[in-house]
C-alpha cells in the first residue's frame, strides 16, 4: 500500500522541497499559468487559486502598512528623544552660565532656584520623551508626516519656479 499524506504534510513537504531547490539554484519565478497548472495537478480549482492570490495580496498590503507604521513610530521616538537631548543640553549650558553669573555677582544662590524649577520641567519632558504613550507617538508621527508633506510641496514649487526661470522667453 502506498504511503498516505495529510494535506498539512503535503504542504510542508512541497514547501521544504521548494526552499531546498531555491537555495541550490537561482530563485525560480512562476507566472499565473504555471501556478494554475501546479494547482490543477493538486486538485485545486482556478477560483480557489485566484481567491488565495487576493488574500495573499491583502495580507502583504497589511504587513507593508504595519511595517510603515512601525517605521513612522520609530521616527517619532527618535524625534522625541532628539528634542529631549536638545532640552537637556540647553539646560546644562544655561544653568552653568547662570551659576557663573550668580557666583560673580552675589552670594545668594538664585541660580539654584532657576535650575530647580527648570529641572522640574526637564523631568516631565524626560518622562514624555523617553517613555511616550502610543497616542503621543502617533500624534508626533502625524506632525512629522505633515512637515514632510509641506517640505515636499515647497520643494516641488521651488523646482517648478527654477524650471520656469530656466526657460528663455
Amino acid at each position: 500500500m502506498a504511503q498516505q499524506f495529510s494535506q498539512d504534510e503535503v504542504v510542508s513537504v512541497i514547501r521544504r522541497a521548494l526552499v531546498d531547490r531555491t537555495s541550490e539554484d537561482a530563485t525560480p519565478t512562476y507566472n499565473l499559468e504555471d501556478l494554475l497548472e501546479i494547482a490543477a495537478q493538486c486538485g485545486v480549482t482556478e477560483s480557489q487559486v485566484r481567491d488565495a492570490l487576493v488574500i495573499e495580496s491583502m495580507e502583504a498590503d497589511i504587513a507593508n502598512r504595519e511595517r510603515e507604521e512601525e517605521l513612522q513610530l520609530d521616527r517619532a521616538r527618535r524625534a522625541k528623544r532628539r528634542s529631549w537631548t536638545n532640552h537637556l543640553f540647553t539646560y546644562g549650558v544655561v544653568v552653568t552660565g547662570l551659576a557663573v553669573i550668580n557666583s560673580l555677582t552675589t552670594s545668594f544662590p538664585w541660580s539654584l532656584i532657576v535650575a530647580g524649577f527648570w529641572a522640574i520641567g526637564l523631568i516631565f519632558h524626560t518622562r514624555f520623551a523617553l517613555f511616550p504613550s502610543k497616542e503621543a507617538l502617533e500624534d508626533t508621527a502625524l506632525e512629522l508626516r505633515k512637515e514632510d508633506h509641506a517640505r515636499k510641496k515647497r520643494q516641488s514649487k521651488l523646482e517648478r519656479k527654477i524650471a520656469s526661470d530656466a526657460i528663455p522667453n
